[in-house]
């Protein structure tokens, strides 16, 4: 390989190295998202049957961070609401994103919702 080989594999490499990172970040990102969708919503599940809101704290904090691998997960938020006349229980759960960020993104907010047994 000639000099002018080599520097032109190093101006592409590092676009390419880039473009790959991105891409990593993108599917680690997509996957914590529903990881945190399902775990939001059977916490909202286990509280709409049991009507206790710790029992949503505990599914978050045994289930969600064994699914995310020890990831910190908050529970930010446990209340009823009504929409169209139908009682829900709404679980916003909250993670932070440890991993580099290309694109800025420090956490991810999910919300849960099941209807609420009567």
């Amino acid at each position: 390989m000639n000099e002018k080989g080599s520097i032109e594999a190093g101006l592409m490499l590092a676009p390419l190295a880039l473009l790959l990172a991105g891409m990593l970040e993108i599917g680690l990102i997509s996957h914590a998202r529903d990881v945190l969708v399902s775990v939001a919503n059977d916490a909202a599940r286990a509280t709409a049957i049991s009507g206790d809101p710790q029992a949503a704290k505990d599914v978050v904090r045994i289930r969600g961070s064994r699914a995310l691998g020890g990831v910190d997960i908050q529970t930010t938020r446990v209340q009823y609401e009504f929409s169209g006349g139908v009682k829900q229980v709404v679980i916003e759960i909250a993670a932070p994103m440890s991993l580099f960020s290309i694109f800025g993104i420090r956490g991810i907010k999910v919300l849960g919702h099941a209807i609420a047994e009567s």
